[in-house]
């Protein structure tokens, strides 16, 4: 998938399921594939994998897995502000790969059975 097109689907997946404050940019970093900054309310990809680190440039399906894995973590993050304000945050909810987490993941259509591996540039089932 090209940069162009990775741009324009990030900004209208985070369109769909985040704040209009929420932004997308790529990196050049090559020691993650996406992140989810939620100081800066950002959400990132790797350049590096776009370009096929390790690999091959990852298909567009694999794309929006990593877009909606981050995304998740924004909501999830959402979620636990939301907690934390009414006094109902335990460290559980903390966790950045937990059952809170997941039962976002799941419910925006994060596929479980999916890994991201930026040495072989590309998800693997």
């Amino acid at each position: 998938m090209n940069p162009k097109d990775t741009i324009t689907l990030a900004n209208e997946m985070i369109g769909e399921h985040l704040a209009t404050e929420w932004t997308f940019r790529l990196t050049r970093a090559e020691s993650y594939i996406g992140y989810c900054n939620t100081e800066k309310k950002r959400i990132y990809l790797s350049k590096a994998w776009m370009d096929g680190y390790g690999g091959r440039p990852p298909a567009e399906i694999e794309v929006r897995q990593v877009l909606l894995h981050e995304i998740a973590h924004a909501l999830h993050f959402r979620y636990i502000e939301q907690a934390f304000h009414a006094g109902q945050l335990t460290e559980e909810m903390i966790e950045v790969h937990g059952v809170e987490w997941g039962t976002t993941a799941l419910a925006i259509g994060v596929n479980p059975t999916h890994v991201c591996s930026l040495t072989e540039g590309r998800v693997a089932a």
